[in-house]
């Protein structure tokens, strides 16, 4: 999931659920914490071009079925679109949601811990996932995002990438901001990026609780 956009970014065909179902269970993403080259990491995901949303950053998630808990629906889809057995999955903490489609639903971020992760074993799911990288933690404690109000997407502040993004939506209502971050070559935004500031911020507060 990610952005503004208004028809679900994370239901694909064959999937159940519609977007009524979508706003009345609400939608779960797992921020998976992984062991990195450089230590801690946040596994993303980066969207294919086959679907809404293409080349675009995101959590691994979708719509909550019924009976689910938010975590249940969060390890399934991580299990579906990356190959990760729910087994390895240790759920650290289910973060505060973000309301998303301007307030209707509601998207739960779970916290959770790969164990013995291995990047050369996974298995994408192509047609949702074109490629996965792994964005330090250490640089995402160290680094604000940067605020760019998506309504002006001809501003010369903008930078390209979150521009190309832009131009996949609507116009967007005046005076909406998104938190920004890039990293390499992937630029990082809306809902994706709103959950990493709640990210950022439990582990800052761990931080300073040790």
């Amino acid at each position: 999931m990610n952005g503004e956009a208004k028809t679900p970014e994370r239901t694909t065909p064959g999937k159940a659920g519609s977007m009524e179902d979508l706003i009345r269970h609400g939608a779960a993403v797992l921020v998976p914490l992984v062991r990195g080259e450089n230590g801690p990491a946040l596994l993303m995901e980066v969207r294919s071009m086959n679907v809404w949303q293409p080349g675009e950053i995101c959590f691994p998630g979708g719509h909550i079925e019924e009976g689910e808990t938010a975590a249940e629906t969060a390890v399934r889809e991580t299990e579906e679109e990356l190959g990760i057995p729910a087994s390895s999955v240790r759920v650290l903490k289910e973060l505060a949601p973000e309301l998303h489609r301007e307030g209707r639903m509601r998207v739960y971020p779970v916290l959770a811990e790969i164990e013995g992760f291995d990047p050369g074993r996974l298995t994408l799911r192509r047609e949702e996932v074109a490629e996965v990288f792994a964005l330090p933690l250490s640089r995402l404690l160290a680094q604000d995002p940067e605020i760019y109000d998506m309504s002006d997407p001809e501003s010369p502040d903008m930078p390209g990438k979150l521009k190309n993004y832009l131009a996949h939506y609507p116009p967007i209502p005046k005076n909406r901001t998104t938190p920004y971050w890039e990293y390499g070559p992937y630029g990082i935004w809306g809902l994706t990026a709103r959950i990493l500031v709640k990210v950022r911020d439990h582990f800052r507060k761990e931080e300073t609780a040790h």
